[in-house]
């Protein structure tokens, strides 16, 4: 599930695309509770299919893998996936193509963290590109690391005193709109209130 904040920034790019052809939008939401979402495979794979349903002609290349790969049945291999996402990458007929990595450090230190950050080191390489990454993740000293040096803009915050006050003005919004927030007991609501506000962490 995409937190909030990267749904919100998704729907506005979606809708900036519909309105104007030669941009495509990918995302990914990596969890921790699933593994299959922590998997640098699965995770280019994904980017790749949701740029392929949005470009209408295909390039001989991608569609010779996909026959390779026995029309999708089978997954492609982490090469032939780069050069594919390469591709998009370079294609003339996208103009700008926006990627959102929801949630980067869900995906295990001990897993396949250091081979995506790699991956996403790699793509800043790619010349001429028309990628625009935009990452989002707690603070993790190897993320930070690795990240800080492929920054094209100052990295932003969201957390801290200020996100956990507008997270409090949204629950409070939800409790007064919500039917069934409404028959709870007052000191029920305040308790409810607290635990979302405190649980969210600043997040």
């Amino acid at each position: 599930m995409l937190t909030c904040f990267s749904s919100t920034i998704i729907e506005n790019i979606n809708e900036f695309c519909i309105i104007n052809p030669g941009h495509a939008v990918a995302y990914y939401y990596f969890s921790f509770n699933d593994s299959e979402k922590q998997s640098a495979v699965n995770f280019i794979s994904s980017m790749v299919a949701q740029l392929c349903s949005q470009v209408a002609d295909l390039p001989e290349e991608l569609k010779g893998l996909y026959s390779r790969c026995d029309d999708g049945k089978r997954k492609a291999a982490m090469p032939d996936l780069k050069v594919s996402l390469k591709l998009f990458a370079m294609m003339k007929k996208l103009r700008n193509i926006f990627m959102v990595i929801d949630a980067l450090d869900e995906c295990p230190k001990d897993g396949d963290r250091e081979e995506i950050l790699g991956l996403i080191a790699e793509m800043k390489t790619w010349s001429p590109s028309n990628l625009h990454l935009l990452i989002t993740s707690r603070q993790e000293t190897d993320i930070g690391e690795k990240l800080v040096t492929l920054l094209t803009t100052p990295a932003i915050s969201i957390q801290g005193s200020q996100v956990a006050s507008d997270i409090e003005l949204y629950v409070n919004d939800q409790i007064a709109t919500v039917t069934k927030w409404k028959k709870l007991k007052e000191g029920l609501r305040v308790e409810i209130k607290e635990a979302l506000v405190k649980g969210a962490n600043g997040m």
